[in-house]
C-alpha cells in the first residue's frame, strides 16, 4: 500500500488482542488492517459515529468490542497539536465606483 509523504502509522493497543488482523491508523486519519497470517494490508474507512466522528470498532478475541475514535486517537498518540490561524479581510470601501467583470 502507497503512502503519503511523511505519514507515520500507530498499532492500535485494544488492551485484549484482536481475531484476526491488526489495526493503525496514521497521522493522515487513514485506517489499515494487517492480517496477522498473511500480512496483507488493507485501507478501511471506519464508521461515522454521531457528529461525524469516524471510528473503528472491532471485535476482540474475548468477545468484546473496541472501539477507537480516530481524531482523538491521532491527538493523543501523535502529540498533534491545533493551530488556529487568524482569518482577516480587507474592508469594503464605499467611495469608489463598482468595477465589473
Amino acid at each position: 500500500m502507497k503512502g503519503f509523504w511523511n505519514e507515520e502509522w500507530i498499532r492500535i493497543d485494544f488492551g485484549i488482542e484482536t481475531k484476526t488482523c491488526h489495526y493503525e491508523i496514521s497521522n493522515f486519519d487513514r485506517i489499515k488492517s494487517i492480517d496477522k497470517v498473511t500480512s496483507r494490508e488493507r485501507l478501511l474507512k471506519g464508521a461515522k459515529a454521531c457528529g461525524g466522528l469516524i471510528m473503528l470498532n472491532q471485535k476482540l478475541k474475548d468477545g468484546s468490542t473496541g472501539i477507537v475514535y480516530v481524531h482523538r486517537f491521532v491527538a493523543e498518540q501523535l502529540n498533534m497539536s491545533i493551530s488556529f490561524t487568524k482569518i482577516t479581510t480587507k474592508p469594503i470601501i464605499l467611495d469608489q465606483p463598482y468595477v465589473g467583470h
